[in-house]
């Protein structure tokens, strides 16, 4: 009888044992996943993505180096990239990790500029051609064909019609041209908005391009 009961009590450990067991390993795997669902979902609003571990406004500048702001990209992961103003194109720099304007020192040497050109999808340092200011409101080209190439002060009439000022074309090289002054604030937001991503960003680079609307 006694031994009867010894193994009862032994059963009985055994089995609270292993429940006691069963319930550790399944609260750990139900864990695990809970911790796998919140890296990859996040609760941001539709203007807000995800950036060091918080919801931030798509667009801001303060948690972002220098020239740069808040982008939104895949799985609402936030990163910063090169800022988006109208007429002010600015280009990612491997070097500094920053982003500098166009016609502007930047990363470069004194005596170079940071541009892009020759249809390369990262910009360069190239000499500043002698008498052509580096600081970002000059560029060195020509808008009209029959006219040499010499510096520019860019939103300035120049060589255009009335009404006209001298402005930036981007593409894979860019180029001065004749065109009408727009709002500048208005053209800030819908340049922002658009899929379409600047050369020599790192956007262009990485092809974080499509999705919904990049904001900036």
């Amino acid at each position: 009888m006694q031994s009867d009961f010894s193994k009862c009590i032994l059963l009985l450990i055994f089995l609270t044992l292993t429940m006691v067991a069963f319930i550790l390993i399944f609260n750990e795997i139900v864990g695990g996943v809970n911790i796998s669902l919140n890296k990859y979902s996040t609760p941001c609003d539709s203007h807000e993505t995800f950036f060091e571990e918080q919801c931030l406004r798509i667009g801001r500048s303060d948690s972002c180096p220098r020239n740069m702001a808040l982008f939104d990209g895949p799985n609402n992961r936030g990163f910063c990239d090169c800022w988006v103003l109208y007429d002010k194109p600015a280009f990612y720099s491997n070097e500094t990790g920053e982003c500098s304007l166009h016609n502007t020192q930047g990363p470069c040497s004194h005596g170079e500029w940071f541009v892009l050109k020759n249809g390369r999808p990262t910009p360069e340092c190239q000499p500043v051609p002698e008498g052509c200011p580096a600081n970002g409101r000059y560029f060195y080209g020509t808008p009209n064909e029959t006219m040499a190439n010499q510096c520019w002060e860019l939103l300035t009439q120049g060589p255009c019609r009335k009404g006209q000022v001298l402005k930036v074309k981007e593409g894979l090289d860019l180029e001065i041209v004749c065109d009408y002054r727009h709002d500048d604030s208005k053209n800030a937001v819908s340049a922002g908005m658009l899929r379409k991503c600047r050369p020599g960003t790192l956007r262009a680079r990485s092809g974080h391009c499509s999705g919904r609307p990049f904001y900036g």
